[in-house]
């Protein structure tokens, strides 16, 4: 069911920009979580990988694909500056 969740998050930050914006805006890893939490996204990194294959292997074209990669890309860079 969380990966389910994970990849409806993927899918919804392809369409909202704002929930984008949102999770940029949080100040730590924390509230990127409440966030999250408050949205009914519950998954951890595990999941959110398995969801982020899911949605690559059904894009249909290179295009998708990259924006898809570009998303992973986003979520990995916010870890990394939040563990640190």
């Amino acid at each position: 069911m969380t990966i389910a969740m994970a990849q409806q998050f993927i899918e919804r930050v392809v369409n909202d920009k704002a929930l984008a914006d949102q999770i940029n805006a949080a100040p730590d890893s924390e509230a990127i979580q409440t966030t999250l939490s408050d949205l009914g996204y519950c998954f951890n990194h595990e999941e959110f990988e398995k969801a982020y294959y899911n949605v690559l292997t059904n894009c249909q074209t290179y295009g998708q694909a990259e924006f898809i990669k570009g998303i992973k890309l986003w979520w990995d860079c916010l870890g990394y500056c939040f563990s640190q």
